[in-house]
């Protein structure tokens, strides 16, 4: 068994799951420093404005 590469492979999937839930949360925009409120509500969605300036509609 190859302890090196399944340490990498840890790492690896660490850090990219980590990346993954930033990009993810930014959707709804949730940052590490704040948390935005949606921008409309209606009775079954809710819009938020991304990290990146832009518009999501979740229902």
């Amino acid at each position: 068994m190859n302890k090196a590469l399944i340490k990498n492979f840890a790492i690896d999937a660490r850090v990219r799951l980590i990346q993954m839930a930033v990009d993810n949360t930014g959707l709804v925009g949730i940052a590490k420093d704040k948390i935005d409120a949606p921008i409309q509500k209606g009775d079954n969605f809710e819009i938020y404005k991304t990290l990146a300036g832009k518009q999501n509609m979740l229902q």
